[in-house]
């Protein structure tokens, strides 16, 4: 009997420590498998922090242009629209004329296809939004504008040669005798260059010839023309 009882003693604590022991290996394993997965959220977590400094590293953040380089942009914006109008009067068959035009680039293309130098910078200016859609001008025999061109410009008056006075680039510019042209500066030899779709861009320079030519030209001639007005567009003077 004492053997027995010896022997369900040793049993038991075999029991004991087996049970024991297997609640210390799961509570190890469960408390190693809970470390691993904190671990791994934190990694992630550093290297989605990581990615978004990458990420935001390669975005270059955007320059404000200055006064002077915005009013430089609407220049180029400016001679482009002078460089489209009068491409249009070549490719289209426009015919230099004083009667029979109509108020706007479009309706011109539509029917009749006739324009003179005033009609010309009043379609720029129109196209580059200085005055409103059909409204034109042109310079009276007296020198005078016919018409008031709205806020977008500002009218100078002067009656002066044109070389005495310190035109701006991208001025419209209105001679006595009478003629309208746009002022584009100065080239690399330091000649004055216009943009001009008078009679001077077509075939023959007379009435009722057709368009050849158009962009930036020298006209020396036309620095000692008398300037009655000048046209200056407000967005970039």
């Amino acid at each position: 009997m004492k053997a027995i009882k010896k022997f369900e003693l040793k049993a038991s604590l075999i029991i004991l420590i087996f049970a024991f022991s297997f609640l210390f290996i799961n509570s190890t394993v469960a408390h190693a498998e809970e470390t691993q997965e904190t671990e791994a959220e934190a990694s992630t977590e550093i290297n989605t922090s990581e990615t978004d400094t990458e990420l935001t590293e390669e975005v270059p953040a955007e320059e404000e242009l200055t006064e002077e380089e915005i009013k430089a942009q609407k220049l180029e914006e400016w001679y482009d629209v002078c460089t489209e109008v009068g491409k249009i009067l070549k490719k289209k068959g426009f015919r230099y004329s004083n009667g029979g035009t109509k108020k706007t680039l479009a309706k011109g293309i539509k029917k009749g296809r006739k324009c003179n130098c005033a009609l010309y910078v009043s379609w720029c200016l129109q196209e580059y939004g200085a005055i409103s859609k059909g409204k034109c001008f042109y310079v009276k025999g007296s020198g005078k504008l016919s018409k008031s061109l709205g806020k977008g410009v500002k009218v100078i008056r002067y009656y002066k040669k044109a070389k005495k006075i310190n035109l701006k680039p991208g001025d419209v510019v209105c001679f006595t005798t009478p003629h309208a042209c746009i002022y584009a500066g100065k080239n690399s030899k330091g000649k004055r260059v216009w943009f001009d779709q008078g009679k001077v861009a077509t075939k023959g320079n007379r009435n009722g010839a057709k368009y050849k030519s158009y962009g930036k030209r020298t006209e020396n001639y036309l620095n000692n023309r008398k300037v009655s007005y000048v046209i200056r567009i407000k967005d970039f003077n």
